[in-house]
Parts: C-alpha cells; structure tokens; sequence
C-alpha cells in the first residue's frame, strides 16, 4: 500500500486529511453532524431509479450506454486492437497478457479494454482516460477496462477516468474481476473540468441521499469480484459499487483494500443479492460508509480473517491472490454521516418489498467523523438516516470477536447477535429496539442476549 500512495501523490494529501481528527471520534452509527455546510455539489435530480439506480449496460440515472467496444477487444483467444497497442499484447498459454500499456485519452466515449469469454491480465498498466470537449447528456460513456465473462486480473496499474456517468472498472455477466496493488480512481465531472456537465447525476441519489456523479468499481449480474493490497477513489457517489445482482448473486471480496469516497457518497454498497466481504480494509467516505439494501449482505473482518473465510459460493478470500496479503489489520469504516445504512426506500412506488440485510462484524472499528463531511452531503440538506424496521424488511445485525458498536441515534433492527468480547453501546437518551425489545443507557454482551 505504501507503494500504491506514493504513485497517486495527490491522493495522499487528501488521505491525510480525511484521516485527521480521528483520535477525537467514536465508533457509531449515527445522525448527520450538526454544522454548517461546506462547497456545494448540486442538488440531487428529482427524477427516480431503483435502489442502485443501476442496470446492466446502462450508466445510472444518466441515459447514456457504456461503450463495451474496447481499443483492445478480447474474445476467447482473438484479441483485435490499435497496431499501437499491439507490441504489448501476448498470449501465454491461454492468458492474454497485456504488459507495460501507458495510454490517455481525452474521448469521452473511450474504451480501453473489454474482455469475454477470456483469461486476460492487465499488468503495470498507466491509463487515464479524460474528456478534452463538451459531451452531451446521451453519448455512450468510456470505461478503462471492461469484462462480461471469463477472468480479468488488474495488477500494478494505476487506472484514472474522469467525467461523470463512467466507471473506470466494470465486472458484468458471470465475469471474475481481480484487482491487486493498484490505484482505480474515478474523478468525476471535476476530474473533466466540467466538459460533463450535461450528463446528469445519478436518478438514484434522491432515494439514497448521497451526491456524485461516478463510479470507481462497478460489479453486477452473477460476478465475483477480488480486491487485494489495492486503493480504490471515487470523488462522489461510489468507490465500489456492487448491484444488481442476477441468478445466485455476486460476490465482493476486498483484503487491505482502501476504498475513498472524496466529496459525497459511499464507499460500499450491497444491494440487491449482493454478498461483500471486507477484511482488512478501510473506507473512508464524506457521506456513507457502506449501504445495505434488497437481501445485500455485509461481512467485516481483519485481514488475518481473510486466510480462513469462504464466501457463500465457495470461494477462498484469497483465492485469486497472487503472492501473500500485507500486514493483518482491522476494517476500519470512516463516514461523515453513517458508518452503514439500512436503506429501504420505496424509489418507484411499489410498495415495501419483503427482503432481509444482514450485517457481520468482527475486528471492526467504526467512527463518525464530521471533519470529513464538508462537501456534498449539505448540498442536499440535513437529514437523519436512522436504522428503523419498517414492517416488512428483516434487518439483522452480528458482531463478533472485539467489534464494538456505539449507537449514536435512535435504532431499531429485528435481531442481534453478540458473540465473544463484541459489545453494544447505547447511551442515555438514545433508544435501540431489538425485536420489539428497547434498550437504553446500557452496554449489550453476549450474555445480555
């Protein structure tokens, strides 16, 4: 990680500021900071989307399609391409390595690479991909690297896109994405010097009370997903997005992972049968730290954790880990708002849906830090988020080991599971219910429950 900081030198200074004044704060779970407000990003639209805002092929609340048609396209073993980009392509034993590439661009509709039915490695990659001129609100959006079936791996790559609507990684279909040691940074209409502008924000963010306008990692249909010793921007709206799910849902596994969300939105997001795992990893967000919503579930451990844990499907943690994890540490979730959100709004009119979130903890520290809300969340007002049942969701919550929960606004879940030292705070004043059951001004154990 440290040599993943040094090459996105501007990203450190942010880094540093996010991170100050945390001696000062407490895990929790909380209500918005009262303050002022800070640079204004826009009100979100009024228009309305699904709970992700997302379908496959389609960039959120935007109208515009993801150009899936690559410079360097892939398919099986036929890869067609640029003759400029064509010395650093080679087929070893079935593995389309792509080694070396330093590539810019300033097309908005620009797409690196897009990948099916392949075993392909992106490695020591240099890409940024901008926008030079205006777009209108309906071309087709670029991504640096796109894959819809087989195996794309990401490795030693600094990856940069800029403009609002585009992601800079995208796993669809039944595809494996691995991204280990690299930067993937999404500017952003600010990372476009507003040549954007017309593209509009997310359908979505009404519902879900976040800003921004990109997507840093984008996983959807039946994928899986594994980031390792990797550092993932977003300047609003998501750093890893999973969404979208289809068939027997998809899988993110993050281990040493930093995921930032710079101005406004969320770090991570497990909607619609979508299953994450984070071990080790850090996410840092103006506005949300991670989002359940739709039968998404969130698992939080230490990267030790890792070297056990399976994922429902049957994955190792560290299966498609080449060489051994960093240092073992904590999840650390840094939000200027709340840590998690519970999210459950009827976006399209239909009425409460029958759906169940689960949250896992271990070896977790959450903290509210107003020092990072400065930017996009006031731009929208404030606005309590409380975790409340509303008659027809299940919301489930487990800590386990020495994870430690302060309840820092009025809460209400429909199950709690305490296990080992875990422990649940919840002060005068404020009011947990679980299951019918309210508590206050006590300190839940496992024996408690």
């Amino acid at each position: 990680m440290k040599r993943i900081l040094a090459v996105v030198l501007s990203l450190v200074l942010i880094l540093s500021l996010c991170m100050s004044g945390l001696a000062e704060g407490g895990p929790g779970m909380g209500q918005p900071p009262q303050g002022g407000p800070g640079a204004s990003m826009g009100n979100p639209p009024d228009g309305m989307g699904g709970p992700g805002g997302m379908t496959e092929g389609d960039v959120a609340g935007t109208g515009n399609a993801t150009n899936t048609s690559g410079l360097i396209d892939v398919e099986g073993e036929t890869v067609s391409t640029d003759d400029s980009l064509a010395g650093a392509i080679e087929n070893a034993d079935g593995t389309i390595a792509i080694s070396g590439i330093s590539y810019e661009s300033g097309d908005y509709g620009d797409t690196l690479l897009s990948a099916s039915d392949s075993d392909v490695a992106l490695i020591g990659a240099n890409i940024r991909l901008d926008v030079d001129e205006a777009v209108s609100g309906n071309e087709s959006a670029g991504t640096a690297a796109y894959v819809d079936s087989g195996t794309l791996t990401i490795s030693d790559s600094t990856i940069e896109v800029g403009g609002a609507g585009r992601y800079t990684v995208a796993a669809t279909g039944t595809a494996t994405m691995v991204v280990e040691d690299s930067v993937i940074v999404a500017g952003g209409d600010a990372g476009a010097s507003g040549n954007t502008a017309a593209v509009s924000e997310p359908a979505s963010n009404a519902g879900l009370l976040i800003s921004g306008n990109s997507r840093a990692n984008f996983s959807v249909g039946q994928t899986h997903t594994f980031y390792y010793d990797s550092l993932c921007v977003a300047d609003g709206w998501a750093a890893l997005s999973t969404d979208s799910a289809t068939g027997s849902g998809l899988e993110f596994v993050g281990v040493n992972t930093e995921a930032l969300a710079l101005h406004g939105g969320y770090g991570i997001y497990a909607d619609t049968n979508c299953r994450d795992y984070l071990y080790g990893a850090t996410l840092v967000s103006a506005e949300v730290g991670a989002i359940l919503s739709n039968n998404g579930a969130i698992t939080v451990g230490s990267s030790g954790d890792a070297e056990t844990a399976t994922t429902q499907d049957g994955h190792s943690a560290l299966e498609y880990r080449d060489g051994e994890i960093g240092e073992d540490m904590r999840t650390t979730i840094i939000a200027g708002r709340n840590d998690f959100q519970l999210h459950s709004p009827d976006m399209m009119g239909e009425g409460n849906s029958d759906y169940t979130a689960s949250l896992s903890l271990s070896h977790a520290t959450l903290i509210i830090d107003d020092a990072i809300n400065n930017e996009g969340y006031w731009s929208i007002g404030q606005v309590a988020n409380l975790v409340n049942d509303n008659g027809a969701n299940a919301v489930n919550v487990t800590l386990t080991d020495d994870a430690v929960w302060n309840v820092t606004g009025t809460s209400m879940i429909s199950s709690l599971t305490i296990e080992g030292g875990a422990y649940v705070l919840v002060p005068e004043g404020v009011t947990l219910t679980v299951g019918g059951v309210e508590y206050t001004n006590c300190t839940l154990t496992e024996q408690d429950l």
